[in-house]
């Protein structure tokens, strides 16, 4: 949704390519050669549009479970995406206490993401691996 710094955009021909260097004036896109900064990272600035927003809603109308992690849940259109979905449990995991950001949220889950994220990852792998071979099962 927001890119990332290990490849490159540029922003003439709109093509992507792994990041070549540090970004300066005279880098060169290889697919087009424009320069003159035309080649940045491959990320979404303020006031651009989030990548795969065309896909996204789809696939929260289809998930079994919505997970957040990280995040002011202020920004749009990100912060709507816990009420698109129709997952059963959704959970906001936040380092900062009392913040409430949603009350769709089915679960707040405080403190250092690393620290409360991988048991709660751990347990909601289990249960799901449970329920679908329960599912196969019948």
């Amino acid at each position: 949704m927001h890119g990332d710094f290990q490849s490159s955009l540029c922003s003439q021909c709109k093509n992507t390519f792994p990041r070549l260097s540090l970004y300066k004036k005279n880098n060169v896109c290889p697919v087009c050669g424009a320069s003159g900064y035309s080649v940045r990272p491959n990320v979404v600035l303020f006031g651009e549009m989030p990548y795969g927003l065309d896909w996204i809603t789809s696939y929260l109308k289809k998930a079994c479970v919505f997970v957040s992690v990280g995040t002011s849940g202020a920004v749009y259109p990100a912060a709507n995406f816990v009420l698109d979905t129709e997952a059963a449990i959704r959970i906001n995991f936040d380092i900062e206490t009392g913040k409430r950001r949603n009350a769709s949220f089915t679960h707040e889950i405080t403190g250092p993401c690393s620290q409360t994220l991988p048991p709660v990852l751990e347990a909601l792998k289990e249960e799901l691996s449970s329920r679908f071979k329960e599912q196969k099962n019948k």
